[in-house]
């Protein structure tokens, strides 16, 4: 190759001389008189009888330059494709298994609960609540019973009444308490007895509910935990064989891969090697060239 690039040089510095040469060639001489002297102002260079056979020469020159040129590319071409070459295996590889995703249940709410009970049982906590309801809002603080036993002790036994359009006469009136302060007292202590037992049956149903909820809500806990744990054994059995699988892979591969490049080392050694074959019509060329250049053939 570094000779086939020295002789391509060699005809290119061949040709551009010869060309320098015919290109000093012209039709006339020129001389002029200054100041008495005769002086050559254009050289004659009359058209050579040998003119035929110098093209012919430049352009064997050209021509094995241009044969030398296209044969070095072809070896780099060669040697490139060489070295880009892919490499061709039959070796396909593991496809990862498609691992199972985990759909945890969901935990359930007061809802739920509610729902777990009988007819009969909402059926009572529904009146069990309206009732302490009413009741508590009878007895209560500012509730009617409330405002009732506030009143008691205050009420005077006479009052006056001044009726519209007659002022400045009052009518005395005579009140009639009908309640008795431990009577009203009597009927709260009834009435919050009866509510606290009502209030007591809905808590029992709330309480109920809740722990209806909590034990559901466990149960689920612990279900999701071992399907959880059932999922990740199955996707680790499938990672263990997919695992080993590329394993294996990986191996074979680095076998095949460096007895690729060990062949691709060999098949590049012997491109490098490779001379170009000069055609014969271009062999006078070379010869010449190479002799006065003094490299050997």
């Amino acid at each position: 190759m570094t000779q086939a690039q020295t002789v391509s040089n060699l005809c290119n510095q061949a040709a551009n001389e010869m060309m320098v040469a015919l290109s000093k060639i012209n039709n006339s001489s020129k001389v002029l008189d200054f100041n008495g002297k005769m002086l050559v102002k254009q050289e004659a260079v009359k058209m050579p009888i040998t003119i035929e056979d110098q093209l012919h020469t430049i352009g064997q020159y050209r021509a094995c330059q241009a044969f030398l040129m296209e044969q070095i590319k072809a070896k780099d071409a060669l040697l490139v494709l060489t070295k880009k070459e892919p490499i061709v295996t039959e070796l396909k590889v593991p496809e990862r298994p498609e691992l199972a995703e985990f759909v945890a249940t969901p935990s359930v709410g007061d809802q739920w609960g509610w729902d777990q009970l009988s007819v009969a049982e909402m059926a009572e906590y529904w009146d069990c609540e309206a009732r302490a309801a009413v009741i508590g809002q009878f007895i209560h603080k500012g509730g009617k019973l409330d405002e009732l036993r506030k009143e008691l002790p205050k009420i005077e036994l006479l009052e006056w009444f001044v009726a519209p359009g007659h002022e400045g006469k009052a009518h005395p009136v005579a009140v009639t308490v009908h309640h008795k302060e431990m009577e009203l007292w009597d009927v709260h202590q009834s009435l919050a007895n009866l509510h606290r037992d009502l209030e007591q049956k809905v808590n029992y149903y709330k309480a109920k509910v809740k722990n209806l909820v909590t034990l559901e809500n466990a149960r689920i806990y612990k279900d999701n935990a071992d399907k959880l744990n059932e999922l990740h054994t199955e996707n680790n059995k499938l990672l263990d064989v997919y695992y080993k699988e590329m394993e294996d892979y990986r191996e074979k591969a680095k076998i095949e891969i460096g007895k690729f490049e060990a062949k691709r080392l060999e098949n590049i050694k012997a491109i490098s090697a490779l001379r170009i074959k000069v055609d014969p019509r271009f062999q006078e060329v070379v010869d010449e060239l190479l002799d006065k250049s003094g490299e050997d053939q």
